[in-house]
């Protein structure tokens, strides 16, 4: 029966269509009349593989909604061929790992919406996801808690203050420090004691009000401005006027922190806030007036698609939405293809690969979770590249939940290619990389670091072999900041060396770059224009953090170093100085070089150690260069196609028309 189906379906071209619908069925014959369920169609497909079909098999699923309590699997019996992929290819259809409110379910109680959820039968497995979940810098990245969706997205939670974060002022405990029990704290001060939540004051007329809550918790920025986490209250005292924390903060609670209080019935005062109460499995909320249409709640925990060492396998004009965990991953794979997706709103992150010669192009994601697009993938121990590549995707309001050191993309091990993006809106970082040899060039970055410090809209740190990344070519603009809270555009931090920052345009920057006293690192030939400040290049590795370089038993940057064998080919002759960072000038910034680069309306900066790095052909001058024009509400961009400053020597042309997400097609 299946070689006869297969004759049935072969296309004109020697291919193989699998028609889907949201009303398929497990037996259908897969014809556009007789379409199959998705789930039977994969394993179509995998039958069709196994059986020897080399040739193109398309999954083509019908416009609508597909509503997924388990996550679909591609694995090694989907792949296709090179000239022969899998293809699952859908133009208007949703995947979607949440479950439909109807709206005949609501009803009124004191004003609020209210949806009894025991009327859609969750297992007890199911009914956890309704329950909140610590969360944050340093805790392992678990699916989220069920979240209630309208038309315009994700709904948020009640919470006090309803905009912004306050402050506290005075800590009556830290609690313990989870930071300290790690390897690379010195003994004399490693913790080893039980876990305690730290204790504040904060004295409010609402205090009592909140006393009643049973399920609050807390979010904030306890300690330092790039370390956030969600943490239960296990207890309020309004005669006190304290808040007791449930569990420590990695790094303590210290005078100062913002935070903002979470999951509170009490401050359900918003149109767009819910509330859910997990043993009553009741849902609070008031609706959005501008948004009509059904409502959602997030459930399912895993991918909604996984790729599992599937190879040639395309995903084709989907939309990835409303799940808990992260909307898809690549796990061992080989040649797959993400085109022309749109995904959001997720618990987690958009997309993760990991595999080598992967393609994520003219993709959009927003409202993410976490991450919007992480790549790992080739070897550190050969530098065999993995050649996993976004390009010409756009990725807005990321970071959602989780508010650091989680970016738009993120890139690990050797060889990755982010081109041609746009990247905006987000909390923290646009872009986060550590390995060896990536190419981050021509893409677009800004209103990002909105709510961190120390911080870099693109950002490595504390690793002496991050050799052979270039960034070049990218139009980093209009990152607000303070002096006193370091957001730069692009941030090598504590000691990260062998990178090359080269032919960047950094417009309206609170700081164009901070480089943290590494080595070898080469910023050439940038264009800085109306920012606060271009370049910071300090010298730590011989002042505050020369105490962290000491001992090789507790210093991750030794414990890095040790890592990769740079006493070996390929790295003996690729990166033959890395030999000579113990024995040459420790710490000292040796082997750098800030050269030929432009300022407009920018001071130039500080260079701390200007005797170590070759300082050469800067140039501060007054005005603005004429490549740039402001469009009402859209922000800026370049009028002129390239630029090479006159009676500049050496000063390689910035190809400006083909910086952006526009230059891919600009979907």
């Amino acid at each position: 029966m299946l070689f006869s189906l297969m004759t049935c379906l072969l296309l004109q071209g020697g291919g193989v269509d699998l028609f889907v619908s949201p009303t398929g069925t497990e037996r259908a014959q897969g014809t556009a009349k007789d379409p199959l369920a998705l789930q039977a169609a994969i394993q179509r497909l995998r039958e069709l593989r196994r059986g020897g079909l080399d040739r193109t098999i398309r999954i083509r699923l019908a416009p609508g909604d597909y509503f997924l309590s388990g996550g679909l699997v591609l694995d090694r019996d989907c792949s296709g061929t090179k000239q022969g992929p899998s293809i699952l290819q859908g133009k208007g259809a949703r995947l979607l790992g949440a479950i439909p409110l109807p709206l005949s379910w609501i009803h009124k109680e004191r004003g609020l919406s209210v949806i009894d959820l025991s009327k859609a039968r969750l297992s007890p497995s199911t009914r956890g996801a309704l329950t909140l979940r610590p969360r944050g810098m340093g805790r392992p990245a678990r699916p989220v808690a069920a979240e209630l969706l309208d038309p315009l997205g994700p709904m948020r939670r009640a919470r006090w203050p309803d905009q912004g974060f306050v402050h506290f002022r005075r800590v009556l405990d830290p609690g313990s420090v989870p930071r300290n029990r790690m390897r690379d704290t010195p003994a004399s001060r490693r913790e080893t004691g039980p876990p305690r939540g730290g204790v504040f004051a904060f004295a409010h007329p609402r205090l009592a009000q909140w006393a009643k809550e049973r399920q609050a918790w807390a979010f904030g920025f306890w300690h330092w401005d790039w370390a956030d986490e969600l943490l239960p209250i296990a207890r309020i005292d309004p005669e006190a006027g304290t808040i007791h924390l449930g569990l420590p903060h990695r790094y303590g609670l210290r005078k100062g922190g913002a935070f903002y209080l979470v999951n509170l019935l009490s401050e359900l005062d918003r149109p767009g806030e819910f509330y859910i109460d997990p043993e009553g499995q009741k849902l609070f909320f008031l609706p959005r007036t501008e948004s009509k249409g059904p409502l959602l709640l997030s459930l399912l925990a895993e991918p909604l698609i996984r790729i599992r060492g599937g190879r040639d396998i395309h995903i084709e004009g989907l939309r990835l939405e409303a799940v808990r965990g992260d909307a898809l991953c690549i796990e061992g794979g080989r040649r797959n293809r993400v085109l022309s997706c749109l995904i959001q709103n997720t618990g987690l992150s958009g997309i993760k690969i990991q595999g080598e010669e992967n393609l994520v192009q003219d993709c959009l994601l927003e409202n993410i979770g976490a991450s919007g697009i992480e790549l790992a993938g080739g070897d550190r121990a050969t530098l065999r590249p993995g050649a996993n590549a976004v390009i010409g995707c756009e990725i807005r309001r990321f970071g959602r939940l989780f508010r650091s050191y989680q970016p738009a993309i993120r890139l690990h091990d050797v060889g990755q290619i982010v081109r041609n993006n746009l990247l905006h809106h987000g909390p923290h970082s646009a872009l986060i990389f550590d390995g060896n040899e990536h190419r981050i060039e021509k893409n677009e970055i800004h209103h990002v670091l909105l709510e961190t410090g120390d911080c870099g809209a693109i950002y490595t740190g504390r690793d002496w072999t991050l050799h052979g990344t270039l960034i070049r070519w990218n139009f980093i603009h209009d990152l607000p900041g303070t002096s006193r809270r370091w957001q730069n555009g692009v941030y090598l931090d504590d000691m990260a060396s062998g990178i090359r920052v080269e032919g960047n345009v950094f417009f309206r920057c609170n700081s164009g770059m901070l480089v943290g006293g590494g080595r070898d690192n080469i910023v050439a030939y940038n264009l800085f224009i109306d920012s606060k400040l271009g370049i910071r290049f300090d010298q730590r590795g011989v002042k505050w953090m020369a105490g962290k370089l000491k001992d090789p038993r507790t210093s991750t940057l030794h414990r890095r170093l040790r890592a990769v064998p740079i006493d070996r080919e390929p790295w003996k002759s690729r990166y033959p100085s890395l030999q000579r960072y113990l024995s040459d000038r420790m710490g000292k910034p040796v082997g750098s070089k800030v050269l030929g680069n432009l300022f407009f309306g920018t001071r130039l900066g500080t260079i701390a150690d200007p005797k170590t790095v070759e300082v050469r052909g800067n140039l501060v001058k007054k005005g603005r260069p004429g490549i740039l024009e402001e469009r009402s509400g859209r922000g800026p961009r370049f009028k002129v196609p390239s630029f090479a400053p006159e009676g500049v020597d050496g000063f390689p042309p910035i190809p400006l028309s083909e910086i952006g997400r526009g230059e891919v097609g600009g979907k």
